[in-house]
């Protein structure tokens, strides 16, 4: 019978460590998680940065159809002759 209790013991003690070590990989997770989150919200914000970025570098014409540089004077070699 003591075989029997001192196996019980060992047991329950045995699974109440268990028990703490899947909280503690749990825990781990989900602060992993977040950090991960984090970064990818940060990454999309630098990703719409870029993009707005690009957008302001792209040369449009203008109303007269011709290119306009950027503060506004026509592309060169687009002056009349």
């Amino acid at each position: 019978m003591k075989l029997s209790s001192t196996k019980s013991v060992e047991l329950k003690t045995r699974n109440q460590i268990e028990a703490d070590r899947l909280k503690i990989v749990s825990e781990s997770v989900q602060a992993q998680m977040a950090a991960q989150r984090v970064k990818v919200e940060q990454l999309c914000a630098v990703c719409g940065l870029k993009k707005q970025q690009l957008e302001h570098l792209t040369v449009r014409a203008g109303t007269g159809g011709i290119p306009q540089q950027p503060g506004g004077g026509a592309a060169s070699g687009s002056e009349d002759w």
